[in-house]
C-alpha cells in the first residue's frame, strides 16, 4: 500500500514505456533465497511488496497506451486473466520445488523468474 500511495502521489512525465517497474521488482526480489530467518524473510519481503503496486498500475498505463482504441477493457481482462494464471502455475510449481528440492530452491525460483521477466521486458523493446 505504501508503493501504491508514493507512486500515486508522484506527478509522472515519462510515459509507462520508460516507467515499467519490472527491473526494480526483480532486483528486490534478488535477496529471498538469503533469509536466514522469518524476521529476515520480512524485512526481505517488504522490498517486493513496495514495488507491487506500482509496478501493477504502470502495467495498466501500458494497456491504455497500447491497446487499439475500443479493446481497453478487453485488454485489462486478458492481463487479469495472465497475472492469474501467472500466479497460479508458480504457486503449483513453487509447492513441487519445496517438496522436492526445499525451500531455499523455490525461494530462489522466485529471484530467477523476475529475472526472466526483466528480459522479457527488455525484449519487448519501446512501443
Amino acid at each position: 500500500m505504501i508503493g501504491g500511495l508514493a507512486y500515486g502521489a508522484r506527478r509522472w512525465t515519462a510515459p509507462p514505456a520508460q516507467r515499467f517497474l519490472t527491473l526494480l521488482l526483480a532486483l528486490t526480489a534478488v535477496p529471498l533465497p538469503f533469509a536466514q530467518s522469518l524476521l529476515a524473510m520480512g524485512a526481505f519481503c517488504s522490498s517486493p511488496g513496495l514495488t507491487n503496486a506500482p509496478l501493477r498500475a504502470t502495467e495498466y498505463g501500458l494497456i491504455g497506451a497500447l491497446a487499439p482504441e475500443g479493446t481497453v477493457m478487453e485488454a485489462d481482462s486478458w492481463q487479469i486473466v495472465a497475472n492469474v494464471m501467472g500466479s497460479a502455475a508458480g504457486a503449483f510449481l513453487a509447492g513441487i520445488l519445496i517438496d522436492q528440492a526445499g525451500v531455499d530452491s523455490a525461494l530462489a525460483s522466485a529471484s530467477i523468474s523476475c529475472g526472466i521477466a526483466v528480459l522479457v521486458a527488455l525484449a519487448g523493446g519501446e512501443p
